[in-house]
């Protein structure tokens, strides 16, 4: 990874920056692969006036299952910002989820960058990060409130990080002003990411948290980090485990908060492949079945026929 500290101890924050096709300077894949399986967490959240923070559970060293350039990795902080830290193409976006993950045997801190969009998608990210969101509002309103979300069974950022591509630079901690560390960040993009919450939701969360100071930082050739493209996407080891169930809670200063309605959320909605419907024993007995009956009616009515013929 490059060095983006400069001599004599000091450095220049020149992150988070603008996430651009135009401004990658190519492929990268062996030192920047992504696999992940993460553990299932409680969701304990804290306003800290410019971001919600939801501490992950700790596992321990050995359990740690996120590898960013071989290297294992641990959650330590899930934080929400509104509106977005990096731009797009330009464009700012309504939130962004900025994973902190923390090496388990030394190096630099890892970033994941998720954005929110503004858009009623009805996918697991969207959901549990809407129902976080509707819990906040309602629960933790102001600066240093915290409140647990119980209502979410089996949460994991499985099913916010996306297994798709994603672009790659090494920056500095721009999380702690004004002189900090390296840093890896990985970003995905808004319509790859995929993640929305609606305009109400969208609308609501700006008077519970106020933009934060941390803005992009303008293109400078020499300075601005450089921008890496990863076209393979990120993986997971293995299946993303349970299907998670919440307990919807509309915001309504009006509603029963003893009132919910439960539901469930598949996290392992592949569409069926026809090939495995074909060979499946059910298929086959089915088939067999209507073959076995075809013939026998094709036998009787060769017989009746030949009856017909001898009268």
């Amino acid at each position: 990874m490059e060095n983006v500290l400069a001599n004599f101890g000091t450095c220049n924050v020149n992150s988070p920056i603008d996430i651009s096709g135009t401004r990658s300077l190519g492929k990268c894949v062996d030192k920047c692969d992504l696999t992940f399986k993460y553990n299932i967490s409680s969701v304990n959240v804290t306003n800290r006036g410019d971001y919600l923070s939801i501490k992950y559970d700790d596992v321990s060293n050995s359990d740690a299952q996120v590898t960013f350039n071989t290297k294992k990795y641990k959650v330590t902080d899930l934080r929400i910002y509104s509106p977005s830290l990096h731009t797009y193409n330009g464009s700012q976006m309504p939130g962004e989820i900025l994973i902190i993950h923390t090496p388990v045997n030394g190096g630099n801190q890892l970033f994941v960058s998720v954005p929110i969009m503004n858009s009623n998608s009805v996918n697991t990210g969207s959901t549990m990060i809407s129902a976080i969101l509707t819990h906040a509002l309602a629960n933790a309103p102001a600066d240093g409130n915290e409140s647990r979300l119980d209502n979410i069974k089996n949460f994991s950022l499985n099913s916010v990080v996306p297994k798709k591509t994603y672009y790659y630079y090494s920056g500095v901690n721009f999380l702690r002003q004004p002189c900090s560390a390296a840093v890896d960040i990985v970003c995905f993009l808004p319509y790859t990411a995929n993640i929305g919450i609606n305009t109400d939701l969208v609308d609501k969360l700006s008077f519970v948290i106020k933009p934060s100071n941390i803005t992009p930082k303008p293109y400078t050739e020499g300075d601005t980090p450089r921008l890496y493209f990863n076209e393979e996407g990120s993986k997971t080891s293995d299946a993303d485990g349970d299907d998670i169930v919440i307990s919807c809670q509309p915001y309504d200063d009006t509603a029963d908060p003893n009132e919910t309605t439960d539901y469930v959320v598949d996290t392992d909605s592949s569409p069926l492949n026809p090939s495995e419907i074909f060979n499946s024993a059910w298929f086959q007995v089915i088939a067999g079945s209507l073959i076995f009956f075809l013939i026998i009616w094709l036998l009787n009515f060769k017989i009746g026929r030949a009856s017909c013929r001898e009268r």
